[in-house]
């Protein structure tokens, strides 16, 4: 396991969120799941994540309003529609990465990899000028 801190997964619908907890589970045992923006927000204002997982649209708002309560945790956006121009929103918002729905396992695993090396690199930065 690369990162002490937990993956936080934001997702309303029940079996993508448990095909990505089930896949992050394998490489960082600690994971932590919600299905609103609001529910993300007290999470991430209360402790660190070392990436997050969230549908591209909430019940309560999308994934812009996410990836921007998270900063600088790596936010991969995850949705249904399978086109370029999603895609791009979402890299453009700031997020890490983009996975259509369902998730390839592999897909997942090799992006929480990157993502969690990311997030190390961000926080040995941090403390590095701290």
């Amino acid at each position: 396991m690369l990162n002490a801190e937990p993956v936080l997964i934001v997702c309303e619908e029940g079996p993508t969120r448990n095909l990505i907890d089930t896949t992050v589970r394998r490489r960082s045992p600690q994971t932590v799941c919600c299905s609103t923006l609001a529910e993300a927000k007290t999470l991430l204002a209360r402790r660190s994540f070392s990436v997050m997982f969230c549908r591209d649209r909430l019940p309560d708002g999308d994934f812009r309003d996410a990836i921007n309560a998270a900063k600088p945790v790596p936010s991969v956006v995850l949705s249904h529609l399978a086109e370029w121009e999603p895609c791009l929103a979402a890299l453009r918002a700031g997020a890490f990465d983009y996975l259509s729905c369902p998730p390839a396992y592999r897909e997942v695993e090799r992006i929480l990899g990157l993502a969690l090396r990311e997030s190390s690199q961000v926080r040995m930065s941090a403390s590095a000028t701290a």
